[in-house]
């Protein structure tokens, strides 16, 4: 089995993590009396600013709807082993954030690319030669979709072109390798089908070099790290933000709140649903911007088998089949976990669908791929599955920008409002949004913002 070279390039942290960086900068307010900010969200951005903001001098309170700290970071042990079914990789490592501060803290991390990758197709997995044939007709097809990109409009999909530049490919085998390459770098990255996603501005924000690292521990060890310490209110889901008096006034599950100021780092999907009513209603640009970014749908499965069926140096695999993709990409993770699991991917419509399944019946989905391409498996002794689309503290994995949508709307939703109102989290970074290292830093940002104001 060989390496493509295309795969892998730019996943996204629901895959990743990392960080190390100085919390506090310990820039003193100089107000005329300790000001207090309340947090709403105890996510990687709500901690990165509270340490911020409490190095700095502020009375500091996170309200956190959930029982745990982390939000779209979760880690699930109830199989006997670290699972993480929100974030899971540190995407590059040199110059990351999240990297310096999982090092700072003494976390054991593990580097691992999953870079080898076994296509299966009418019942046998591809040779090297055909799999080094679809790493090149990928490679014109990614070189197609960038020349398309230079010319698009902002209302244009990526469906369009990559549809366009598949017809050009080989039918057959070559052309589901090649649509499955498009799948685990776009789709998957970004969380959503390319009817959804821009052809634009797909592939422009940034990134940190070096391969992928993960947690031994699961990436949740990470913000329960961060959240000693802090003043931190669970089971405090927040409704509505009042602004019209001299105090900003919370209303929350378990009642009204009072506080100079606000930072509201819940996820893109909490806010495009109205979870939170503002009152006033914020400034048009920032409704409007909510409005054009889209919020996609990742979801795992992780089956914990008897025994392993795999050979030992599999490492990322996936099913091909005419009518398209269910989920996306299988990994092996018995060489991190010391158990035999694999973790199954979907994106998109498919994971929204899932969603709605119930877990026997995604189960069976799995399965029957799996047999597919191992024959009879051994028994399961336990699965997760992930459901981010119908959890009501996310309603959804991470922010990506579809057709008529652009990077703009991550600025304007990073936006204060009157100097009392702040926004963060990673749908408000413009950089590196989608990433946790993107929610860490805009948690940074919003504090200085906040200690701005106050000055």
């Amino acid at each position: 089995m060989t390496q493509p070279a295309a795969v892998q390039s730019s996943r996204r942290s629901f895959l990743a993590g990392a960080a190390g960086v100085i919390l506090s900068t310990a820039i003193p307010v100089s107000a005329k009396k300790r000001e207090s900010v309340m947090i709403v969200g105890a996510g990687i951005a709500g901690l990165a600013a509270a340490h911020e903001l409490k190095g700095n001098g502020f009375e500091v309170t996170i309200l956190e709807a959930r029982s745990r700290p982390g939000g779209r970071i979760w880690t699930d042990t109830t199989l006997g082993v670290p699972v993480d079914l929100g974030a899971a990789w540190i995407h590059g490592p040199r110059g990351n954030p999240v990297f310096e501060l999982a090092r700072s803290h003494g976390l054991p991390l593990h580097t691992r690319d999953f870079s080898e990758l076994a296509l299966h197709a009418e019942g046998k997995f591809l040779t090297d030669g055909l799999l080094s044939q679809v790493d090149r007709e990928y490679r014109k097809v990614y070189r197609a979709l960038n020349a398309a990109k230079s010319r698009a409009r902002q209302n244009e999909s990526l469906a369009g072109a990559l549809d366009g530049a598949l017809a050009d490919v080989p039918a057959g085998i070559i052309r589901q390798g090649v649509r499955f390459m498009a799948a685990s770098e776009l789709e998957i990255s970004y969380a959503e089908d390319a009817t959804r996603l821009s052809l634009k501005h797909f592939e422009e924000d940034d990134g940190f070099e070096g391969g992928d690292i993960l947690f031994k521990n699961g990436f949740g060890a990470l913000p329960l790290r961060l959240a000693a310490g802090l003043d931190i209110r669970y089971g405090h889901s927040v409704s509505r933000i009042d602004a019209k008096t001299s105090r900003l006034r919370l209303t929350t599950s378990q009642g009204i709140l009072e506080t100079d100021r606000v930072l509201v780092t819940v996820p893109l999907g909490v806010l495009k649903a109205g979870r939170i009513v503002f009152s006033p209603v914020l400034p048009a640009e920032k409704i409007q911007a909510i409005g054009r970014l889209g919020m996609g749908t990742m979801n795992k499965i992780v089956l914990l088998f008897e025994k392993s069926f795999w050979p030992a140096d599999l490492e990322m695999f996936a099913r091909l089949r005419p009518e398209g993709i269910k989920f996306r990409e299988f990994f092996n993770f018995q060489k991190i976990l010391g158990q035999p699991v694999i973790a199954g991917l979907a994106a998109g419509d498919f994971a929204r669908y899932l969603d709605g399944l119930g877990r026997e019946e995604a189960l069976k989905i799995a399965l029957a791929d799996l047999q597919a391409m191992f024959g009879k498996l051994p028994a399961v002794k336990g699965f997760l599955l992930s459901s981010w689309s119908r959890d009501p503290f996310a309603l959804g994995s991470y922010s990506h920008i579809p057709p008529g949508a652009s990077f703009a709307d991550y600025k304007h939703l990073a936006r204060p409002v009157a100097e009392r109102l702040f926004f963060a989290g990673e749908a408000t970074h413009e950089d590196y949004p989608a990433t946790v290292h993107g929610a860490f830093l805009s948690g940074k940002r919003a504090a200085r913002q906040v200690t701005e104001a106050a000055s």
